[in-house]
């Protein structure tokens, strides 16, 4: 084996270590992103709550800033401006549509998740298309799931027909057993 081969494989060798010691670095950060929405749902259906409410505002801010992505954090302080007086579902839904925007590709069923909330956006207005789309798309997700809860409560929210006084609740408890 002549020097030449040696030094080569060395280089090579090395470049090859430290590829793979910066991909590492990417990967052994776990991701909080997934984590986020049901922090957001908490945070919803504890709104009543001072003290658990306090718990979720502190974990959904330490996501945030370990995300540090500019939309989701504008999202996240604009969430702050309405929780100082009461916030209404749409402002959590939003939050929740800007975190599956920004960060999908670590959200398990996003494409469902938006689907979710593009018919619960949608529900008796004249976005009949759009409406339709969503919740043909969402049934077929989740009939493919066969996740017995998340049918089940899907199941109550179609029965709503978006109508009902708890048709809210009905989404956000959907959205929380999808992303628990």
């Amino acid at each position: 084996m002549s020097l030449k081969t040696v030094v080569i494989g060395t280089l090579g060798l090395g470049i090859l270590v430290t590829a793979l010691a910066i991909l590492l670095s990417f990967t052994t950060g776990e991701s909080q992103t997934p984590e986020l929405i049901p922090t957001i749902v908490k945070l919803y259906q504890n709104r009543d709550n001072s003290v658990e409410k306090a718990k979720d505002i502190t974990k959904i801010d330490e996501i945030v800033t370990d995300i540090d992505n500019p939309e989701i954090t504008e999202a996240w302080l604009s969430m702050l401006d309405c929780l100082k007086e009461t916030c209404v579902p749409d402002d959590y839904f939003n939050f929740i549509m800007i975190v599956i925007n920004e960060k999908g590709h670590e959200i398990k069923y996003s494409n469902l998740l938006t689907n979710i909330l593009i018919t619960q956006r949608y529900w008796g207005t004249e976005n009949i298309v759009e409406f339709s789309k969503a919740l043909t798309a969402a049934n077929q997700d989740i009939d493919a799931l066969h996740n017995k809860a998340a049918s089940s409560k899907w199941n109550e929210v179609v029965e709503c027909n978006g109508v009902c006084p708890e048709k809210n609740d009905l989404f956000f408890q959907t959205i929380g057993l999808l992303t628990t």
